[in-house]
């Protein structure tokens, strides 16, 4: 199975999603069929033969550890991987999924993230915006936190729409607590819960800036509620404009500029392109339709040479 041989790969010292991906573009698509002999050539500097057949059977553990958890295990290579995906040059290269693998694969996604504290403001005017725009979309990605996450994720529900949390962590366990019931409904309704970490890994710092990239790739455009210049939230949107893709922002309330809630708000306002949504605005269902819009994302056309990996 190509997913513990890509597990494998990735539990090597020194081999990030982007190393990983280079290496896995860079091998002919006619040794995809005796991928882990063509890895282990790649690597013979890096890793003994004895070593890598370690690693190989660590990998098919895990993937039977995922699935008795009632766990999707998807790789690169499956037919299930999202083609949106495919787009980032650190693609995980294997991602755990609990629930539907449908929601993963719809054709108007949309990304909502912001803050875990969201003022009165935002969850008053966020929520109307939100609700329209996950109407406007066949899944909102969002990433299961308090606050402006869980916004997202509800307004979806309630539209009617997947949705899709992408987290931190293991999928043995669900984090926030407070948000148990919520990753419980967003699977009852046809959704799911995606990570790139397999189960008894814990959410840390470093974690949650690498699936917001997750949420990007798996989005063909994005709505902002709020944040701070420095807020998690901007990882995703400054991946998202990576991807060229359509970024939208709540409206800040008048005067926000000498608030640090809104800095990150304020700064995609500035970029050429950035669709403001007002939820007083007579012009807001028209404004979330330029947001969602209906052409296909950009791709990346890179190609590697396996003498250009390391």
């Amino acid at each position: 199975m190509s997913a513990s041989i890509l597990i494998a790969l990735l539990s090597i010292k020194g081999i990030g999603p982007q190393k990983a991906n280079k290496l896995i573009r860079s091998i002919p698509r006619d040794q995809d069929a005796d991928l882990a002999s063509a890895i282990e050539d790649i690597l013979r500097d890096k890793v003994t033969s004895q070593e890598w057949r370690l690693l190989c059977i660590r990998g098919s553990e895990i993937v039977e550890e995922s699935l008795e958890y009632g766990l999707s295990v998807v790789d690169y290579f499956s037919p299930d991987y999202p083609e949106n995906l495919r787009r980032l040059d650190n693609s995980p290269l294997v991602i755990y999924a609990k629930g539907h693998l449908n929601a993963l694969n719809t054709s108007i996604p949309l990304a909502i993230v912001g803050s875990r504290t969201p003022c009165s403001y935002t969850n008053e005017s966020g929520t109307i915006v939100s609700g329209v725009a996950a109407s406007k979309s066949t899944s909102v990605i969002s990433g299961l936190a308090i606050g402006c996450d869980t916004i997202a994720h509800r307004q979806a529900l309630a539209a009617g729409v997947l949705t899709v949390g992408v987290v931190a962590h293991g999928l043995d366990s669900v984090y926030p607590r407070e948000n148990e019931s919520l990753a419980s409904e967003i699977i009852e309704s046809g959704g799911c819960l995606v990570s790139e970490y397999p189960v008894g890994i814990s959410p840390r710092p470093n974690q949650f800036i690498e699936r917001d990239r997750i949420q990007a790739g798996l989005s063909r455009s994005g709505l902002l509620l709020q944040s701070s210049a420095r807020g998690g939230s901007m990882h995703a949107m400054r991946a998202l404009q990576k991807l060229k893709a359509r970024i939208g922002v709540l409206v800040p309330p008048k005067d926000p500029f000498n608030s640090n809630e809104w800095g990150g708000t304020i700064e995609l306002m500035s970029k050429q392109g950035t669709i403001v949504l007002d939820s007083m605005s007579e012009s807001l269902h028209e404004d979330t339709q330029l947001l969602v819009g209906k052409e296909e994302p950009s791709r990346e056309g890179d190609c590697f040479t396996q003498a250009s990996l390391f």
